[in-house]
């Protein structure tokens, strides 16, 4: 009986080794996609009140970092009813930078201004950051 044990744990591991190797030839395969260029992204930023980050230049550092990339992406940003000014700052960055989308919104809270962008993306990768 031990034997027969021994054996169906061995056989076990193998079938979860040949499980996660499958998963990895997905990964890579899902990876190299987006690196040819054949998947898009979406970036969708929820924005309330963040005036302060905007004028850091959160949005120029996002800008700056994918336009190195090999996609094609946008970015959603979208406006939670902002009484700050940001979302007058991120229209302004969005009229000189083609790829950034400025929705404005009634104040629902953060899920309501991540279901607006993920309503208005394009791409077939939606990415969440904020």
């Amino acid at each position: 009986m031990k034997g027969f044990k021994e054996f169906l744990e061995k056989k076990q591991l193998k079938l979860i080794r040949n499980e996660d190797r499958r998963k990895q030839r997905i990964d890579n395969e899902f990876v190299l996609k987006v690196l040819k260029g054949l998947l898009n992204v979406s970036i969708v930023i929820p924005n309330y009140n963040e005036k302060e980050n905007l004028q850091r230049g959160v949005l120029e550092q996002v800008h700056h970092y994918l336009n190195k990339a090999s996609f094609k992406w946008e970015v959603i940003i979208s406006d939670d009813g902002s009484t700050d000014g940001s979302r007058e700052i991120a229209q302004r960055f969005a009229e000189k930078h083609k790829d950034f989308i400025v929705l404005s919104n009634t104040h629902g809270g953060k899920a309501a201004a991540g279901w607006a962008g993920i309503q208005k993306a394009r791409y077939d990768i939606i990415l969440f950051t904020d």
